[in-house]
């Protein structure tokens, strides 16, 4: 039996949603559905949850790739050049598992309003349809439902972020055209990808798997959307090291929750990256990524940083809260880890 796997931001997982309706289609139909989303997280973290999922995914299989709406908001935490590799390994590796894939994009709110899409949003649907992806967008099934003006398709939306309001008729019309899709390419293999991208080599690291014998903590998190275990790195404990030399750590993935200390690659004359949940995040835990600054360009370990690096200056991601810099150490739970090795 066939499955559908969803990779996307909080659109694919919010109550009442498009994925709600979808899979209440695909339950009517037998189809298994495992949602792997994650909320306020771009392409990059896509990557990483496809790569702890890779392995489950089978010829025939459907993806659903629904990032591109923050992968353009959040423009700011990665580039474009970053996001479009995220895109091309993740489908490489989708399309070597000869799964079929469609790119979900619910169109930003200003992108309606202003009646076209950016540079970013251009080139993810040239390289999809390029190489014979599925393509749903929000712009094209309203245009289909004869909402053509661009105030009244922005009218559907809650936010900027793409929520629609859960009374909008767009809701169920977006349900069926990614069921559409899904239900068109179900159970075939997927064998036209063609030719490669030239791609950087970056390498994934599963965060348990850098335990050792010595080092043996790991922990489990979980609620109602996942379960994840995570290396839990403590701050008195020593380096964790890399199989391979990183020139840099292309993102961290990380478990933040409200009392997570920072990740330090070791140098003394580098600060260590925040991992802690701001204070009025009411969530007790969530999977965020995060770069690491080094000015070695040569890390051989990631650790928790201990109290003499927390006196340094502190590096916070946008989705993170900055530590605080007195030597407020704390462990730090650590998912995987994307490198570019040396």
């Amino acid at each position: 039996m066939s499955a559908v796997f969803v990779f996307g931001t909080s659109n694919s997982i919010l109550q009442p949603g498009y994925m709600e309706h979808v899979k209440t289609m695909l339950s009517e139909k037998g189809v298994p559905c495992y949602n792997k989303s994650v909320g306020n997280a771009t392409s990059i973290m896509g990557l990483m949850r496809l790569f702890q999922t890779i392995e489950q995914i089978s010829p025939g299989d459907v993806v659903l790739w629904e990032y591109p709406i923050l992968d353009i908001l959040m423009s700011d935490l990665y580039g474009a050049a970053e996001i479009m590799s995220a895109y091309r390994i993740a489908w490489q590796r989708i399309a070597k598992k000869k799964a079929q894939m469609i790119v979900v994009n619910i169109n930003p709110r200003q992108a309606i309003l202003d009646g076209r899409d950016g540079e970013l949003a251009r080139q993810i649907h040239i390289d999809a349809h390029t190489k014979s992806l599925g393509w749903v967008a929000m712009r094209d099934v309203m245009i289909a439902n004869r909402i053509t003006e661009p105030k009244m398709q922005a009218a559907h939306y809650g936010g900027e972020n793409g929520h629609l309001f859960s009374d909008s008729p767009m809701l169920a019309a977006f349900s069926v055209a990614v069921w559409n899709e899904i239900d068109r390419r179900l159970g075939e293999h997927f064998d036209t990808f063609g030719e490669g991208w030239s791609l950087p080599s970056w390498l994934w690291y599963d965060g348990p798997s850098l335990r050792t014998e010595h080092q043996p903590d790991v922990i489990e998190f979980a609620n109602t959307l996942m379960s994840v275990r995570a290396l839990q790195m403590k701050p008195n404990n020593s380096a964790y090291v890399l199989p391979k030399p990183a020139r840099r750590v292309v993102a961290l993935g990380l478990v933040t929750t409200h009392r997570s200390g920072a990740v330090w690659c070791g140098h003394a004359c580098c600060g260590p990256a925040s991992a802690r949940l701001p204070v009025g995040d009411g969530h007790p835990f969530l999977l965020q990524s995060s770069r690491l600054p080094c000015v070695r360009d040569h890390i051989i370990s990631l650790q928790s940083a201990p109290p003499h690096a927390m006196r340094r200056s502190i590096w916070a991601d946008a989705t993170q809260a900055r530590c605080a810099d007195d030597g407020d150490s704390a462990p730090v739970a650590l998912f995987g880890a994307l490198i570019e090795p040396i």
